[in-house]
């Protein structure tokens, strides 16, 4: 594995806030928590699982 390609492909889909491209770099089994998650949970819409849709 190349991991300075990984790891700038994922810093440019951060930068470009393209969540699938970020999303491709996870598990599906991951959790991520993040203490402003609070903050933005208000304009988020969760599924029965808890997932972000």
């Amino acid at each position: 594995m190349d991991y300075g390609a990984f790891a700038q492909d994922w810093q440019d889909a951060w930068n470009f806030h393209d969540l699938t491209r970020i999303l491709s770099h996870y598990s599906d089994h991951i959790t991520y928590t993040n203490h402003r998650g609070v903050l933005a949970a208000e304009t988020l819409i969760f599924d029965a699982d808890g997932m972000v849709v």
